[in-house]
């Protein structure tokens, strides 16, 4: 669920069923964007090697919540 889906050309893509599929500074990332078109935005981000999960809740719509949950998670990250 969390590994990268596989292009028709053969590279990988940076989704995995409905999660983002990244790494952070030498830490895998799995996250997750909901609404931003009902004057909310949430995400969930999920440093799973870490063990720590960070959860973001807004009503600014020009808020960037991914960039707060990385925030948080290296907050949270022992030698980050």
């Amino acid at each position: 669920m969390y590994t990268p889906a596989k292009l028709h050309h053969g590279k990988d893509s940076s989704y995995g069923l409905g999660w983002g599929v990244a790494t952070e500074r030498g830490h895998r990332l799995i996250s997750h964007t909901g609404p931003h078109s009902t004057g909310f935005k949430s995400v969930i981000a999920r440093f799973v090697d870490d063990k720590v999960t960070v959860i973001v809740l807004t009503n600014q719509r020009a808020a960037e919540q991914m960039a707060i949950a990385k925030g948080g998670g290296g907050v949270l990250r022992p030698g980050t």
